[in-house]
């Protein structure tokens, strides 16, 4: 499936990801982030704050202006079964 950036998901027990609507912060285990290395030369996006993933330990890119992404542990799409695709 693919996903999109500002949207939840949800793992189903087979693996597979449903998009799910807007959730409270509470419901939410994790928050998926795109790795540094996986943007154009290494390049943050504008507003963009660099953490790092809190299963793998690479530096991962989330939106601090998102108060879902400032509360929640932050993971890498690796880390979260999913291949991220190359920005465009």
């Amino acid at each position: 499936m693919k996903t999109g950036p500002g949207k939840y998901y949800a793992r189903l027990p087979d693996g597979s990801l449903r998009e799910i609507g807007a959730v409270a912060p509470a419901v939410v285990d994790s928050v998926i982030c795109r790795r540094l290395d996986d943007f154009p030369d290494r390049r943050m996006p504008d507003g963009g704050a660099l953490t790092s993933c809190v299963r793998c330990g690479a530096s991962i890119v989330f939106n601090p202006a998102k108060l879902i992404a400032v509360m929640r542990p932050k993971i890498c799409m690796q880390c979260g079964g999913i291949q991220p695709l190359p920005i465009e």
